[in-house]
């Protein structure tokens, strides 16, 4: 739980996507975060996805690069919130515990390990099929990533997304396909623990959640699916405000 907010909450709220989300997507979001916490908004590119990337450059030299200016950005500021969504909270983890500062954190239907945790539904045979649909086509494989994680959600919301992505990629093919594969490797359980020992951790799941289960232990649960930051943007931002504004006031 977070633990250090000020009585007057973040100045600086610092958001995350997850993999394939198009930074337009979360627009809406953000402004809504603005008019509710009356705070500093900034969405944060995902490594390697803004369309100037270059692709002579190998996937790990462009996160190494992403991560250590997005440190440079966050370094010496007060009262900074992160949300991550999904791919974004992990990240969001990994940069938080290499801050001088530690940061409050929300992750929104995230996990510290993507592949074979108890509580997604990729296994290792299911992430490999899907990384080969995504090598094949990443525009076929976003859609299908979307429709995967959208069941239940309105049809007209899924079918905008995948308009979008017919139009245009978040990234270049080979940068959604290492940006997978980065997904898969990626472990933040010390990240992760150690955050949630000292108090600043929101880990929130989403009750219809079709990529990430809810267990008895998801004691924060927001009414609605993973890609309730795109959808849902306005209610999920102020269910986020009623937690940070409960956790102040104690």
């Amino acid at each position: 739980m977070v633990s250090d907010l000020s009585q007057d909450g973040p100045k600086h709220i610092f958001v995350l996507g997850g993999w394939g989300c198009d930074g337009a997507w979360l627009g809406s979001f953000c402004q809504a975060l603005k008019q509710m916490f009356q705070a500093n908004v900034e969405q944060l590119d995902l490594p390697g996805y803004h369309k100037s990337s270059d692709d002579s450059v190998p996937f790990e030299k462009t996160f190494e690069d992403w991560e250590a200016s997005t440190l440079l950005r966050l370094q010496g500021l007060q009262d900074v919130l992160i949300i991550g969504w999904s791919y974004g909270g992990m990240l969001a983890l990994r940069l938080s515990q290499k801050l001088s500062s530690l940061p409050n954190v929300i992750t929104l239907g995230s996990r510290p390990k993507f592949i074979d945790d108890e509580c997604t539904v990729f296994d290792e045979q299911t992430a490999n099929h899907f990384l080969e649909r995504v090598q094949r086509s990443a525009s076929k494989g976003l859609s299908y990533f979307i429709a995967l994680t959208g069941k239940g959600e309105p049809k007209v919301e899924i079918n905008s997304l995948k308009s979008d992505i017919a139009l245009s990629l978040p990234a270049r093919d080979e940068v959604l396909v290492a940006s997978l594969r980065h997904l898969y490797a990626l472990d933040v359980s010390t990240e992760w623990n150690h955050q949630l020992s000292s108090g600043q951790l929101f880990d929130v799941y989403f009750s219809n959640d079709s990529l990430i289960k809810v267990t008895s232990q998801s004691s924060l649960l927001f009414d609605g699916g993973h890609l309730s930051p795109v959808i849902e943007s306005e209610r999920l931002a102020k269910f986020l405000l009623g937690l940070c504004s409960k956790n102040s006031s104690h």
